[in-house]
């Protein structure tokens, strides 16, 4: 039997100035980055995959200290994908 977990597709938006904070955190959270992408002068977009596990518990918090409040985040199903899971 495979063990999967449940990811989703993040897109952050964010002002330049916080991209390595940004790209740091989801890193951490055990992200893979999809795209990042300019918006115009100062604004960033980024899409990152996350395991809903690593979302559900502090990532808005976390994202809005690392931003001063400024980044906001969306999400959608990103499916099932497989994972070395231990049954406790």
């Amino acid at each position: 039997m495979m063990n999967k977990k449940f990811t989703l597709v993040i897109l952050m938006h964010f002002t330049d100035e916080y991209l390595n904070a940004v790209i740091s955190l989801c890193t951490e959270k055990r992200g893979q980055e999809k795209s990042i992408t300019t918006v115009d002068d100062s604004r960033t977009m980024v899409q990152y995959i996350l395991p809903l596990n690593e979302i559900v518990v502090d990532f808005h918090d976390k994202l809005k200290n690392i931003s001063s409040g400024y980044a906001s985040f969306n999400y959608e199903d990103y499916g099932y994908e497989p994972s070395d899971l231990t049954k406790v």
